[in-house]
């Protein structure tokens, strides 16, 4: 199985369709991005039903352009989460790759960046997502590289307001389930251990 994400969407490739899965689209008659986006239109995720998942995915990715992003699933001495509320929805810190850097190093920069901390030690990586979007009249797939992540700053958050952040909290594992209500899938997926 393999999972995109488009805004709270999941677009999802599997091998089969043993468990009857409803929403299902066959890969072989996949023409354009815009055909699978229809199919989520008042749905929460589809499924494409593909012969060689690993081929499929990597063939339906090949439509878009690729800006690499990374970010941190960010703990603090207390085990608290670090989240960031953005255009309306509570994320993790992340940000786009500049060009030359490496993708540690663009993790902890964003997670900087985008909270006002310092101290923080970026360690093995967590997960990988792929959100797409239509951005400049072209589809972008965003690999996201989540790298787990702690931080020692007992520094006040500051948000990065200049790109769209309203909040950046400490979250306790007892609340996170409450603010991944108001989350984008992706990050419910990221935090699938957290529920």
């Amino acid at each position: 199985m393999r999972n995109l994400f488009f805004q709270d969407k999941d677009i999802i490739f599997v091998n089969n369709n043993n468990e009857n899965k409803e929403n299902i689209l066959i890969f072989a008659q996949i023409e354009s991005v815009d055909q699978v986006v229809s199919a989520l239109e008042n749905k929460t995720q589809i499924y494409i039903l593909c012969d060689n998942i690993d081929n499929d995915y990597s063939s339906f990715l090949t439509k878009f352009r690729c800006i690499e992003a990374g970010g941190g699933v960010v703990l603090n001495n207390n085990e608290e989460l670090l989240m960031i509320k953005r255009n309306g929805h509570w994320d993790l810190p992340k940000g786009k790759l500049e060009k030359g850097e490496v993708i540690e190093i663009c993790a902890v920069r964003e997670v900087k960046e985008e909270c006002g901390i310092k101290n923080i030690e970026c360690h093995d990586i967590h997960t990988l997502t792929r959100h797409i979007y239509f951005l400049n009249n072209e589809w972008v797939a965003k690999p996201t590289f989540w790298f787990n992540m702690r931080c020692n700053d007992e520094k006040i958050l500051t948000p990065q307001t200049e790109e769209g952040i309203e909040i950046v909290e400490w979250v306790s594992r007892k609340d996170v389930p409450n603010k991944l209500k108001e989350s984008y899938s992706a990050i419910k997926h990221v935090l699938r251990d957290w529920q």
